[in-house]
């Protein structure tokens, strides 16, 4: 009887030493993901040189704005005090220029939106807008070299 109650004591032994099959209990969970993509434009003009007295040129004025926002790009002179646009020359002496809307120098470009001013709506990619310009004739002029900076403003 010994024998078999040691047997009996060493089978149970041995079955709880088996190995047994693991089990796996789960947990889930859900996050939300937002994002927020911001209105943005960037404008971008290289050098406009005029050339010689009394021409005209063509400055292109880059601007890059999210998709679908709309903007409206004006031009503003910043060394003249004046409205009127005007390079200073030797001896701060001045020469009158415009900037216009198109090639035929009808219109006159500015800082009024609707008016003299170019709107567009973005797509994400770089759009060119032309502006050309024309210095102003007048008799008595110095020679020399002109120059005046200009701001581009993109409202949007």
């Amino acid at each position: 009887m010994r024998f078999a109650l040691f047997a009996i004591a060493l089978g149970l032994l041995a079955s709880g030493l088996a190995s047994r099959p693991a089990l796996a209990a789960t947990s889930t969970a859900s996050f939300g993901v937002t994002a927020t993509v911001q209105s943005s434009c960037q404008a971008t003009a290289p050098v406009s040189a005029f050339g010689n007295y009394a021409t005209a040129g063509a400055s292109p004025v880059s601007v890059s704005c999210t998709h679908p926002t709309p903007y409206n790009v004006s031009l503003s002179a910043d060394l003249t005090a004046s409205a009127a646009m005007k390079m200073t020359g030797p001896a701060k002496a001045l020469l009158g220029y415009g900037l216009l809307l198109n090639s035929a120098h009808t219109n006159e470009r500015g800082r009024t939106a609707g008016m003299d001013t170019l709107a567009g709506s973005g797509n994400g990619s770089s759009r060119a807008q032309a502006s050309y310009s024309q210095t102003a004739q007048a008799r008595y002029v110095s020679s020399g070299a002109f120059a005046d900076a200009i701001t581009v403003t993109v409202t949007y």
